[in-house]
């Protein structure tokens, strides 16, 4: 079976190597889009884990000012 392509009057049909080129940028196109596509979603989860561990690491800072606050407490009541 072959393909048929039609084009407007006056017009050279697309060459095969023609027809070829554009499907392969086409396909470019789409391995493009889904890369870009999987980089968004990477780039979104790693934002996420940096404010967890953001997040983690400000708790650890307080929870190392309220032990700090305690022990001065305590050497000043002896």
């Amino acid at each position: 079976m072959t393909e048929q392509t039609f084009s407007a009057p006056g017009q050279q049909a697309p060459s095969m190597l023609e027809l070829m080129i554009q499907e392969l940028q086409n396909r470019i196109g789409q391995i493009t889009s889904q890369y870009e596509t999987q980089l968004a979603g990477l780039k979104a989860q790693a934002m996420q884990e940096i404010q967890q561990r953001d997040a983690q690491i400000q708790e650890l800072r307080i929870a190392v000012i309220n032990a700090r606050k305690v022990d001065a407490d305590v050497k000043e009541d002896n």
